[in-house]
């Protein structure tokens, strides 16, 4: 039985792409490498090379094992084939591949015209490739006995190149004919033939795969490709299921390319992908939304001179891996413009200068998150937002086309297609903007900003009200003759907007013509009240001491806010001290903040202070200049105890070698003057060895010694060791006690044996100037 009977022949007229079209990255989507060596393909720069252009070359590209196409789902494939060749002489060609995962596989086949899938260009000559089925992008017609005959019949005005759906290891996909005198032929069948495409040309040929999964049984799924974006072409499930499925027993499938070149006609052979199937499976859609909400379909009559949202959202579904590097390119039509400073992405404001050139958007690295729930990602949804504005014209086939081009995805949208129709009676309120904070402090205007557009009226009437609660109150009316078709109005509407309570309110502009024709223009503004925060008035110094907190009184005011956030910024330091109190509206409360000091080096410091209600509206700063935190004036380390060896009587002086390290810490911002002085306490140096009837006494025996020859003897009178140096910014110093300079005892002869023992008090004495 011939299963082949149920294609139809299709001819379609289609255009390619001369420029390469953006494509996914390739990473270990696909293998060359087979195990066989004479394999010509290579992935260059995410470009998969079938063929180079040289002879006698067969290549193949397949999916790896981690990229097989699982029929039990829903898949799409985009990508673009580029065939380039000398004219008339180009081939042999390419084709696209799919192959039921199963023990018997097989990468590719024949030179020639069997372009690496096709079996054996003879009478009862072998299959192809086992378990598959193929769509041939063929640039060479095969129809002599040079040539072999597999393109018997085929004829078309590009050298008889062809694109056509194959069976290359099915029996039935090829026809041989035996002949009794001359020579046996091989043809192959050839089905939905496609014959006006020049293959040759070096453009990029669009190729589209579709599979519509079945879930109670896959195989009855529909498989469809499309050429260049023509006609959707349906791939016979009984031959699919047969071939690929193995009647049902496989569900996935290896794809990719093979190709091949013969020994005269050759061509280089390259494709790109802009879609893999299962690594990112996502939706992308776009909508315009009118000022009421509502959703415009596509194809709608929009009003001009009006203001639109627009909403394009990529959705991440399913997939292998997240959505990655994702860039979106928006392009507007002449008939609209964006109204500045309304970009946002996922609900965060973006800079025009950041994303708009004239009238297209164009995102940056990062600005769009991964989407997907893999490696930890969270996110699978992503929105861009922005406002567009009508021109008041006739503008008919008006398109906004997307694209979103990421690292493993790129998907094109359906072109938003409108049409703008002009007005003849508009009103629009231009300041200040559709849900803006109108913050009361210190504001002497508030100016209602707008502009109209009256065709085929002498006059007009005008009026701006307002509403919180109830009915419209109006603040003015204005009729006046006019002589062009449009025009601003402006109003200040200070007095009413202080009568009015904190909280939500709408602004109404309302234009009527001379006909009785009205219309309006409604916007909602809130009216907010922004903290205060002052300085309470004492006699506190400004010298706070390190250790203890800085405390700062201070009196804060908000009209509309139930509670306050107080901020205190300290020069030079990242967090700022933050603290959270409840407040009645209206009420002047007192709040001391204590900041810690124990992170903070001793100096002069400036505090900025100020106010976040809990609508985030911010105070003016109160700005604290020349903040002393002192430091202290203090032993680091002073001797315990220290003693000599034996020493003559009547000898020369001894250095003492172990009192140790006599240091002062000085970190106060405001330095005075200091002393250190040394006394012995009670008496000299005493005997107290055992046996002595009376206690000898030393006298003049300890002293310290400087290199300069200044002797101090220490005695009982305290006397100075060791004066500060005015300019000295060091804050630790130490009593020098290097070389010969330090600390020595003289045993004289008023000494006698024995051993003598004294106490020394040291004194740190602050001597202001």
């Amino acid at each position: 039985m011939c299963l082949l009977a149920y294609f139809l022949i299709f001819s379609s007229s289609v255009q390619a792409d001369e420029t390469i079209p953006n494509r996914v990255s390739l990473d270990g989507i696909f293998t060359t490498n087979l195990g066989v060596s004479n394999n010509s393909s290579e992935v260059v720069d995410d470009v998969g090379v079938i063929t180079n252009g040289l002879p006698n070359q067969v290549g193949a590209l397949w999916s790896t094992e981690d990229n097989l196409l699982d029929f039990k789902k829903d898949f799409n494939m985009v990508a673009y084939v580029k065939q380039t060749g000398v004219a008339g002489a180009a081939g042999d060609g390419m084709v696209f591949l799919l192959q039921g995962a199963t023990p018997e596989l097989k990468w590719y086949t024949y030179s020639g015209a069997s372009m690496g899938a096709l079996g054996e260009n003879k009478y009862k000559g072998t299959l192809g490739i086992p378990n598959s089925i193929g769509i041939e992008f063929d640039l060479y017609g095969n129809r002599s006995s040079q040539d072999g005959f597999f393109d018997n019949g085929i004829s078309g005005v590009y050298k008889n190149s062809h694109i056509a759906v194959i069976y290359p290891g099915m029996e039935a996909g090829y026809q041989d004919n035996y002949v009794l005198l001359g020579t046996s032929t091989r043809y192959v069948k050839h089905d939905n033939l496609i014959t006006d495409v020049d293959l040759a040309n070096g453009n990029w040929n669009r190729l589209d795969l579709h599979w519509q999964t079945n879930e109670p049984d896959f195989t009855k799924g529909v498989l469809a490709y499309q050429i260049n974006g023509g006609t959707p072409i349906i791939i016979n499930s009984e031959i699919l299921n047969a071939q690929v499925f193995l009647n049902g027993s496989v569900s996935t499938a290896y794809w990719g390319f093979t190709g091949s070149t013969g020994p005269t006609y050759k061509a280089v052979q390259n494709v790109v992908f802009q879609r893999v199937p299962g690594l990112v499976d996502a939706k992308v859609k776009m909508n315009v939304v009118n000022k009421d909400g509502q959703e415009l379909p596509n194809g709608a009559v929009l009003e001009g001179n009006t203001t639109y949202t627009v909403n394009v959202t990529a959705d991440w579904l399913d997939g292998k891996q997240n959505w990655q590097n994702i860039l979106l390119e928006t392009t507007l039509p002449e008939g609209i413009e964006v109204v500045p400073d309304t970009t946002t992405i996922d609900g965060n404001n973006i800079s025009d200068t950041l994303i708009w050139s004239a009238n297209t958007l164009k995102t940056s690295d990062n600005q769009i998150p991964p989407l997907g729930n893999k490696q930890e990602n969270t996110q699978t949804s992503s929105t861009i937002s922005f406002k567009v504005k009508t021109k008041n014209d006739n503008f008919t086939n008006q398109n906004i086309t997307n694209r979103f081009s990421g690292r493993n995805a790129i998907y094109n949208l359906e072109p938003y297609t409108f049409t703008i129709k002009p007005v003849t009676l508009s009103a629009t309120i231009t300041s200040p903007k559709d849900q803006a904070v109108i913050v009361d402090n210190n504001l002497t205007e508030l100016s209602i900003e707008t502009s109209w557009i009256a065709k085929g009226t002498a006059s007009i009437t005008q009026a701006i009200g307002y509403a919180q609660g109830g009915e419209l109150q109006l603040v003015t009316l204005n009729q006046e003759t006019i002589t062009n078709e449009e025009g601003n109005f402006s109003y200040d509407m200070i007095e009413a907007f202080k009568k009015l309570s904190y909280g939500e309110f709408s602004v109404e502009y309302l234009l009527k013509n001379e006909n009785n024709l009205s219309t309006s223009s409604k916007i909602t503004l809130f009216k907010q009240n922004a903290p205060s925060v002052s300085l309470k008035e004492t006699e506190q110094s400004n010298t706070f001491y390190k250790g203890s907190p800085i405390k700062i009184p201070v009196l804060v005011e908000d009209k509309d806010s139930s509670y306050l956030d107080i901020i205190m910024e300290v020069e030079g330091q990242s967090e700022p001290y933050r603290q959270t109190i409840e407040h009645i509206p209206g009420e002047t409360q007192e709040v001391e903040l204590n900041y810690d000091t124990s992170l903070l080096t001793p100096g002069i410091y400036t505090l900025k202070i100020y106010c976040m209600d809990s609508e985030k509206n911010k105070s003016e700063i109160l700005s604290l200049d020349d903040i002393y935190l002192e430091g202290f004036l203090a032993f680091e380390k002073v001797p315990q105890a220290f003693s000599s060896d034996a020493l003559k009587i009547g000898g020369n002086p001894e250095k003492v070698t172990n009192i140790g390290e006599i240091a002062i810490t000085d970190s106060r911002v405001k330095r005075d003057n200091w002393l250190l002085e040394a006394h012995l306490v009670d008496s000299n140096f005493v005997n107290t060895a055992s046996g002595t009837s009376k206690a000898l006494t030393a006298s003049n025996n300890f002293f310290y010694y400087q290199l300069d020859g200044q002797i101090t003897s220490i005695s009982t009178e305290p006397v100075t060791i060791l004066r500060s140096n005015p300019t000295d910014t060091a804050t630790r110093i130490t009593v020098n006690q290097e070389q010969a300079n330090g600390f020595y005892f003289n045993p004289n002869n008023s000494m006698g044996i024995g051993t003598y023992r004294g106490k020394i008090q040291w004194n740190l004495i602050s001597a202001p100037t």
